[in-house]
Parts: structure tokens; sequence; C-alpha cells
């Protein structure tokens, strides 16, 4: 398997195929620069609006006022990173609340999974979890929020695993009188 591998590696890196090239040296440089100007730009907008950000949906509309090459087409003024996306619309309040929430939102799930009896909602709440953590990790390299469907199914997970943690409560409550 790693013979494969590296043939693959030496003869993407060997070839002038576009299609393949973006797995070779020409890639890994590129994909660098690309993710560099996207922090650069972000940080611009934040700079000028360091506290609530340029609005939501403002990104890709104040995106030529910020980036060093103006007329970039409209698909391609996103950082692609739905932190940074965060951060540039609305500011380091808005972030540090995203992260807040997320962090409540871990620690939670995380005690209550301590005290749940049932081993199916156990399991249940772990693969929840995962589920929640893949699409945090994804977000490092997607515009989650930008699209209807990932939209839902974020928001739909945190809705479950938020509707565990206070149906254990709930019943812990309900025990404990």
């Amino acid at each position: 398997m790693i013979i494969i591998y590296t043939t693959f590696i030496i003869f993407s890196l060997l070839t002038k195929n576009p299609y393949i090239r973006r797995f070779g040296w020409d890639g890994f440089v590129g994909w660098f620069y690309y993710r560099g100007e996207r922090f650069l730009t972000t940080f611009k907008m934040l700079k000028d609006h360091p506290f609530v950000g340029v609005g939501l949906d403002n990104y890709r509309i104040i995106f030529d006022r910020y980036h060093a090459w103006i007329g970039t087409p409209i698909e391609f003024k996103i950082p692609d990173n739905m932190y940074l996306m965060i951060l540039g619309e609305t500011g380091i309040i808005g972030f540090l609340s995203f992260l807040v929430f997320i962090f409540f939102l871990f620690r939670n799930a995380i005690s209550t999974f301590c005290l749940i009896k049932d081993e199916y909602l156990r399991e249940f709440l772990i693969v929840l979890m995962l589920a929640l953590i893949g699409i945090c990790v994804n977000m490092d390299t997607y515009e989650l929020f930008y699209f209807t469907e990932t939209t839902y199914q974020f928001w739909i997970l945190v809705g479950i695993v938020v509707s565990i943690i206070n149906q254990e409560k709930y019943v812990r409550t309900i025990q404990e009188d």
C-alpha cells in the first residue's frame, strides 16, 4: 500500500495534468497561498470592524474592499473556513459567543453522558457528539452555514443533543423528588 501511495505522489509531482497536479507540489503551495490570502482578507475586515464584524452575509459583498485582487468571481469570495467567516462577519463578540456555545454544548453533553444509565442512549449520544465533532472539524475547510442542508444538519444534531441533556436533567429532577 505504501508503494502505491509513493508512486501516486511521485507521478503527481511530475505530471502536467491540471487535475492530478492539484495533489502535487503546485497544488500544495497554491493551497497555502489561497488560505493565506483569505486569512489576510479576514483580518483586514476584523481590523476595521473588530467587535461586531462586517455583518451577517456581508463577507462576499465587501470582499473586494479588503482583498488584494479586485474582480474575484462571487463563488471565490469566501474564506473556505467557517471559523474565519464567523470571525469576519460577527467580529470578536460573535466568534467568542459561538465558541462558548460549542464549549458548553460539549461540556453539558459529557457530563450528561456520565449520568445516563441506558446503554442505547449513551451510544446514541456518542454518535451525535462524534457527528458534531466531525462537522466542527470540517468547518475548517468548508462554509457550512452557506448551504441549507448542512446548516439544518448541524442545528438538528445540536437540537437532539440538547433534548437529551434536558431529558436527563428532567429525569434526575423527578427521581430526586
